[in-house]
């Protein structure tokens, strides 16, 4: 997962990047558990969001807020439900 954060982090990161990304993690997660299941749909939360697309993004930061043990994580995820105004939180 790490490679995928660096990537969707980067400031040189692009759409393009982070579609890629998305593609990767939609193949990987169905064999995903675990912390590793979370921080794919954080990374997945951070794709989305550089694509603009708030639908995902609420998406994802369910999944993390329901997942995730780590609580920056979570805050981070909670901050994006309120910035997106995703409906039932």
């Amino acid at each position: 997962m790490e490679g995928w954060l660096r990537e969707v982090q980067s400031p040189a990161a692009t759409p393009a990047t982070a579609r890629r990304v998305l593609g990767d993690l939609q193949q990987l997660q169905g064999a995903l558990s675990g912390n590793a299941l979370a921080e794919s749909y954080y990374v997945q939360m951070l794709a989305y969001t550089k694509l603009e697309d708030e639908v995902g993004v609420c998406r994802a930061a369910r999944q993390v807020r329901a997942l995730h043990n780590e609580r920056p994580r979570i805050n981070l995820a909670t901050r994006a439900i309120e910035l997106f105004g995703c409906e039932n939180p």
